[in-house]
């Protein structure tokens, strides 16, 4: 947050009278006894040596992040029952969670996104009013103690997720099923990667309508994947991403290649796709999806082409459904590709575009309406990278474009 910003909310606070804490570089916790509401970053080690001296606090929010944190001292939430939001996220080398957190009787909101954390602890399963519970990109994370998810009854939203393109682990069996029996549950982001998961996720109605995210590592025994995406199933799927490997042969969408009525099919909250290493041949019938914001495509060395059809240009032009929000492009190690679109598109919302290594791509689906708008304004930085192309110094038809 600016500094100004910050001070004006604090002054606002300080003015209602909320206590609330908000400090960086904390090498004491004396001025804690009285805050409702505390958020530390680069929390000093030290600062946790101190034993609080308040049995009890009436603190509801804490926030500690970017720390050295490695673990939290015995007892340190005993004196906190009355916490609601606990926010440990981004504190990476903090490996463990105490058992006397199952003590937060009154927690509602837990996240330890970003962390080093590679269990949880049994205590947790404590936690009947927990409503989200978070773990985004924690890649040591290797275990949930089985029945700890089904004990949480008033759990809304779970995130067990990755946006990075390193290994992590994947959940399994037990905890879908642990997650379908929730009644409250709304808003789950998972990755899977066992045929059973994925079986068992397209064929619960419960799951595939509440999930928001979802990664998919195909597992090396799966030689054909089949994903339904229809709107009518996975109605609030906002991020797909798909992992394939040496073994998948065959990729395909349910409800969208084979079916006459796909436009009115397709899912109409996907923001972000992304594939990689997949046999895929061309994503025509994602054109159709007006939400997407953000499309990679990566070592997929059967597509070649991205938009497969023949598109008339007038109907282009007047036809600015087609990609109407997506507003980058990145296409990396295609060797196949040779066209993105057989016409100019207007793309009206497309910022940036990312080619590398795409030797035998030739065209873009650019015009100079694409490029600049009535007021001769900057709409697209273009960013064009042939490695390929540039270490051989053969072929100049594809060059780095940068308009500035």
């Amino acid at each position: 947050m600016h500094d100004v910003l910050r001070d004006m909310a604090l002054w606002i606070a300080f003015e209602q009278k909320s206590k609330i804490l908000v400090q960086e570089y904390v090498s004491s916790i004396a001025k804690w006894t009285d805050a409702r509401r505390i958020s530390l970053w680069r929390l000093n080690i030290e600062a946790f040596t101190e034993s609080l001296s308040c049995p009890y606090l009436p603190t509801t929010t804490l926030l500690v992040r970017d720390s050295d944190l490695v673990r939290f001292p015995n007892n340190f939430f005993r004196s906190m029952c009355a916490l609601i939001v606990l926010d440990l996220s981004r504190n990476e080398n903090l490996i463990e969670l105490p058992a006397e957190i199952g003590e937060l009787v009154n927690l509602q909101y837990l996240n330890i996104s970003f962390t080093s954390i590679k269990t949880l602890p049994i205590e947790v399963k404590k936690l009947r009013l927990l409503r989200i519970l978070r773990f985004e990109d924690m890649l040591d994370l290797q275990n949930i103690p089985k029945g700890v998810i089904s004990c949480l009854s008033s759990l809304q939203m779970f995130c067990w997720f990755s946006y990075s393109s390193a290994e992590a682990y994947h959940v399994d069996i037990s905890l879908l099923q642990e997650l379908e029996g929730l009644e409250h549950i709304k808003d789950i982001s998972l990755m899977l990667s066992s045929v059973d998961c994925i079986d068992k996720l397209f064929s619960s109605p419960k799951l595939k309508a509440c999930v928001t995210s979802l990664r998919i590592r195909c597992p090396k025994e799966c030689s054909s994947l089949v994903i339904d995406i229809s709107s009518s199933t996975m109605k609030r799927m906002k991020i797909l991403q798909i992992i394939g490997c040496k073994s998948l042969k065959e990729l395909r969408f349910c409800g969208t290649e084979d079916d006459q009525e796909m436009p009115n099919n397709l899912p109409s909250c996907l923001e972000f796709l992304y594939s990689r290493k997949c046999p895929i041949k061309d994503l025509t019938w994602f054109i159709r999806v007006p939400s997407l914001l953000w499309l990679t495509i990566g070592e997929c060395p059967s597509l070649t082409e991205v938009i497969a059809c023949d598109i008339g240009s007038s109907e282009i032009k007047e036809a600015f459904d087609i990609f109407p929000n997506l507003g980058r492009m990145v296409l990396v190690n295609l060797p196949s590709l040779k066209n993105i679109c057989r016409q100019a598109i207007p793309f009206p919302s497309l910022k940036s575009m990312w080619i590398w290594d795409c030797p035998n791509l030739r065209n873009l689906p650019f015009d100079l309406e694409t490029v600049w708008d009535s007021s001769y304004r900057l709409l697209l930085n273009l960013i064009v990278r042939a490695r390929t192309e540039f270490e051989d110094n053969r072929d100049k038809d594809l060059q780095t474009v940068d308009f500035e």
